[in-house]
């Protein structure tokens, strides 16, 4: 499929899933026959500049991308249509994300501030400055009572939603902030930095419970189990711990070749899954910490920028700098589809929460 137009977006189903894909500069695009499993197109303009980031909705009907030209859009999927632009940050928007009840958006800006929108009316809430670098990492709690912010400043600020206000200043990282997760009971959160550390904090009162150190490269990746029992971490130095949160020793430490860990999820039946920068898939046993499967990694091919699983686990989009997004269906490891719809490379890739959309955002005035 070849697809280039100014400012364009592409929601493109492709059978199991559908991809949302904005592509920009060029003058053409093509349009798929719906019946079958090659992509259907449906246009609409968009950004101005690259695209940084992207967050859905909580029921995948709408989803939000922020970009380079410091500007957010709120689009609908099913149609591709913009409801809205979203404007007030003064620099480019490098993170997003959607509260679970899907009535705010949230997002991070170069700019040093935070802010919070009215998903509905596409008012600004709030905007919450005291960062003093770019944020890096967002995350709404499950009650959606409060929102986590990690900064390039090396901290993390707890931010209480019913009224704007700063909640607590969690500074015990000594590098920037890299990764953020609530876990599910809302108990926990996690936050992983640059500096190779993985903080556990009491959300009862913001005091850090554990310090998880084990890995030798960047934190760049968290996921709690669906029970909060448990809390995995992937590092750049390739491996991936689990820990148990009630504990600050860890149950495993697994290895991978010393490729850099992109994303991490847990699956069903005790399964611990973990993209690798080399385009590599393992299945840990969280039960016995042994590999139970793997999908091989090329070092000789283009390596992955981004990484995302699918919320039941049963897929993963990898995205390279060769401007290819690949599907996997887990269940067999086959690459189950190729999609090359950008013409740069990529910043992010997202699922929505029931599965059924996939985007990608990328340099080229997309998503």
């Amino acid at each position: 499929m070849v697809a280039v137009a100014l400012g364009l977006l592409f929601f493109l189903s492709v059978g199991f899933l559908s991809l949302a894909t904005l592509v920009g500069r060029g003058t053409s695009a093509s349009l798929k026959d719906s019946t079958t499993t090659r992509p259907e197109l449906v246009l609409q303009t968009g950004h101005s500049k690259g695209v940084d980031c992207s967050a859905f909705g909580p029921d995948g009907s709408w989803l939000a991308s922020g970009g380079s030209d410091n500007a957010i859009k709120i689009w609908q999927v099913a149609s591709g249509r913009e409801l809205r632009a979203l404007t007030g940050h003064t620099n480019y928007v490098k993170s997003l994300a959607t509260s679970r009840n899907g009535q705010w958006l949230a997002s991070g800006s170069s700019d040093r501030t935070v802010k919070v929108w009215d998903v509905a009316t596409g008012h600004e809430l709030y905007s919450l400055p005291g960062h003093t670098s770019s944020i890096e990492v967002l995350a709404f709690s499950p009650d959606n009572r409060w929102l986590a912010s990690g900064s390039a400043d090396k901290t993390v600020k707890i931010w209480n939603l019913t009224n704007g206000k700063e909640i607590k200043t969690l500074n015990d990282h000594t590098e920037r902030v890299m990764a953020l997760a609530f876990s599910g009971d809302g108990k926990w959160l996690a936050s992983g930095s640059a500096d190779t550390v993985v903080k556990l904090w009491d959300t009862s009162n913001w005091r850090v419970v554990r310090t998880l150190r084990k890995q030798s490269g960047k934190i760049t990746a968290l996921a709690f189990s669906s029970d909060s029992g448990w809390l995995a971490s992937g590092s750049s130095d390739g491996t991936v711990c689990l820990w148990p949160t009630e504990s600050d020793r860890e149950r495993f430490n697994l290895k991978h070749d010393a490729s850099s860990v992109i994303a991490v999820a847990f699956g069903s039946g005790g399964a611990l899954l973990s993209a690798h920068q080399d385009g590599g898939i393992e299945f840990w046993n969280t039960n016995t910490g042994k590999e139970g499967r793997a999908i091989p990694g090329d070092a000789n091919a283009e390596q992955l920028v981004f990484a995302a699983f699918s919320p039941s686990a049963d897929t993963v989009a990898l995205g390279a700098g060769d401007r290819v997004v690949n599907l996997r269906k887990l269940t067999g490891g086959e690459e189950t589809r190729t999609l090359e719809s950008h013409s740069t490379a990529f910043n992010a890739v997202d699922f929505s929460r029931d599965g059924r959309w996939f985007a990608s955002a990328a340099n080229d005035s997309s998503i």
